[in-house]
């Protein structure tokens, strides 16, 4: 998997996403500003998108040039949490992070804004960490994702971390949503069914069953 989350040492001191730092120096908001300043320089890509009124949080996505099939339309510049990192963010943050291979990340502007469609103008690549055109996107064109994919995407990376080393087919995402799943596959011809739970913004494994 290869990432383009590198740290700019030159972020502006002030990103609309996050809101703006504050003096308060209690653990938990010290540990937001280290957070809040490895935020990628997003401003670079606003030549080819820019966030407009949406329905997520309000915001969406709109191309600001026109777009090809095939092209890349925005890269993610994802920002990697741990566990404390998470519990440091204000809770109007956890919407935008999602988890990949079991590791949390943060998305920064403008793909956290990027809104949902049954039938999307883009489709994600988790190898390149960036949104694909699937369509023709012209100018002023709201950029689209399937949010369904994308949770079936962050259950599939889990558990092919948790059956390391071992062939999964026949993945299914039974039911469930952001917060509670159950899915279903064949690890090395075993099947199994498990129950999970987002804690603290990553998956936990609440039960396993095998044979089903």
């Amino acid at each position: 998997m290869v990432e383009r989350s590198a740290v700019n040492a030159d972020v502006p001191g002030s990103n609309p996403g996050l809101g703006a730092p504050t003096k308060d120096t209690s653990n938990k908001e010290c540990l937001f500003l280290d957070l809040y300043f490895l935020i990628p320089n997003t401003i670079e890509y606003m030549d080819d998108v820019y966030i407009g009124k949406g329905k997520l949080a309000g915001k969406g996505v709109f191309a600001a040039r026109d777009f090809e099939v095939g092209e890349v339309v925005k890269y993610y510049d994802l920002i990697p949490l741990s566990e404390g990192d998470f519990v440091a963010l204000p809770k109007s943050e956890h919407m935008f992070v999602h988890s990949f291979w079991g590791k949390m990340y943060l998305f920064p502007e403008p793909s956290r804004y990027t809104n949902h469609s049954p039938n999307p103008n883009t489709r994600s690549d988790l190898e390149r960490m960036c949104d694909i055109a699937v369509k023709p996107i012209k100018k002023g064109e709201m950029i689209t994702i399937n949010a369904t994919n994308e949770i079936k995407n962050e259950l599939k990376t889990f558990i092919e971390v948790y059956e390391e080393g071992k062939t999964i087919n026949n993945f299914d995402w039974l039911k469930g949503g952001y917060r509670n799943a159950v899915v279903s596959y064949k690890a090395d011809d075993i099947k199994k069914r498990i129950d999970l739970k987002r804690v603290n913004g990553n998956w936990k494994i609440l039960n396993e069953v095998l044979g089903q």
